[in-house]
């Protein structure tokens, strides 16, 4: 597994700190222990947004352990709902080692239509003067119901 990278600006923590300058020392999430930042300065960056599902994260994971290794952390951005929620989503392993997700307890029988974001693309494209955006390597894939504005499905309030 590939080392962790600092969510702000995706450069590795660093392995030890810096006596001559305290911003630069590896700061770990004190609450969740799942995020390491490279400096102080990213931490406090992005504690808002972290924030944001850190305590969420924490309590999931502490009541709901993981069922098997075929499900996957995933966040649901539920339709009756105003806020995100963790769930397990559980995956199918296909021919050729890769993976779908099993949708319908979630999103209905229907077979919602998958798109797939490049972070790196979206996030330079919207910001360009962000210099944090220019190295990102992560892909998010997002599993949506694509005609819920025609089969009569409810509009999503945490997506709004």
């Amino acid at each position: 597994m590939p080392p962790q990278l600092c969510p702000t600006c995706n450069r590795p923590p660093l392995s030890t700190t810096d006596p001559e300058d305290s911003t630069l020392t590896p700061t770990k999430c004190p609450l969740c222990n799942a995020i390491t930042y490279c400096s102080f300065d990213c931490y406090t960056f992005d504690s808002n947004t972290h924030t944001i599902l850190c305590n969420a994260y924490c309590t999931f994971t502490s009541k709901n352990p993981r069922p098997s290794t075929s499900h996957k952390l995933s966040l649901l951005l539920p339709s009756s709902a105003a806020k995100p929620e963790f769930i397990w989503l559980k995956t199918c392993l296909h021919a050729g080692n890769w993976e779908s997700a099993i949708l319908e307890d979630h999103l209905g029988p229907d077979h919602p239509e998958s798109m797939t974001f490049s972070i790196t693309r979206e996030l330079s494209a919207a910001h360009p003067a962000e210099k944090r955006y220019k190295n990102l390597n992560r892909t998010l894939f997002l599993e949506c119901r694509a005609d819920f504005e025609d089969d009569g499905s409810m509009r999503n309030c945490c997506v709004e």
